[in-house]
């Protein structure tokens, strides 16, 4: 099919309001969402500092790569292949179990919900 749309293409996106004029083009990436499969070690201290390798698919290596523990700081993530990362976890403010999640451009987030994405900090 001409019309499918490859992870790491790019496409030029013009707009009409009037079917007859154009904006300038812009360009458009595709990419496929990465997702993450595990993270090792799941439980680190309050004080952060925890090196944790993050498994999952789709990574791509850019200047916005990073990992977001909850709703702490987001850190940035050391990319060591397409299913490798390393993050370092920020300090947290008490003992708590959060959702380790993933940006490849910083704004969208991996949507993985489950156990396997947990953080445990502890005191």
């Amino acid at each position: 099919n001409d019309d499918e749309v490859v992870s790491g293409s790019t496409a030029l996106l013009s707009v009409t309001t009037n079917g007859q004029d154009w904006s300038d083009s812009v360009p458009l990436n595709f990419a496929v969402g990465c997702s993450v499969a595990s993270i090792y070690p799941a439980m680190g201290s309050v004080a952060g500092g925890t090196r944790i390798v993050v498994r999952g698919e789709h990574f791509r290596p850019t200047d916005t790569l990073g990992c977001q523990f909850g709703s702490l700081a987001r850190v940035m993530a050391e990319y060591k292949s397409d299913s490798e990362l390393i993050c370092v976890s920020p300090p947290a403010e008490v003992a708590s179990t959060l959702l380790v999640r993933i940006t490849v451009n910083g704004r969208d987030f991996s949507a993985d919900d489950d156990m396997y994405m947990m953080f445990r900090y502890h005191d």
